[in-house]
């Protein structure tokens, strides 16, 4: 995975995460991408995510969802039980016909406020399977940015 960090006075952090395992759980689980901040002056960070959703399995009716979680102390792993807070929107994409694979673009966006200075912020997605099938996320772009 690609990190910049820069250190200047906005904290900023930009990520390209390799794609992670995927998931055949319905309820969700971790994608483990490890993206980090450390707020320096505000506490208020705006975290977004972008990149595709897919489901491995070519069946109408599948697919994936995802949505924005944070959290302080160690990061999740991949596979890891829900952790931390949810925020924004569950983003889903149902494959509309029978093709394994189908990429389905989504963009994550969200700000959080009253994060402790000085203190590192995990930032993830969960990810569950719509009905069946492997639910997986590509091509992932992660910039979180203290505003």
């Amino acid at each position: 995975m690609a990190i910049i960090t820069f250190s200047n006075s906005t904290p900023l952090t930009v990520a390209t995460p390799a794609d992670p395992t995927g998931t055949t759980n319905t309820t969700g689980v971790m994608m483990g991408l490890g993206v980090l901040i450390t707020p320096a002056f505000s506490g208020r960070i705006k975290m977004t995510v972008t990149g595709n959703l897919t489901n491995s399995t070519g069946t109408a009716g599948n697919g994936a969802k995802t949505q924005l979680r944070y959290g302080t102390g160690t990061a999740p792993a991949n596979a890891a039980a829900l952790t931390g807070t949810a925020v924004g929107s569950v983003l889903t994409s149902v494959l509309e016909r029978a093709t394994a694979n189908d990429l389905q673009p989504f963009s994550a966006v969200y700000v959080v406020t009253g994060q402790a200075l000085g203190a590192a912020c995990w930032v993830d997605i969960s990810l569950a399977a719509v009905v069946a099938g492997t639910a997986l996320v590509k091509n992932l772009t992660v910039v979180l940015e203290e505003i």
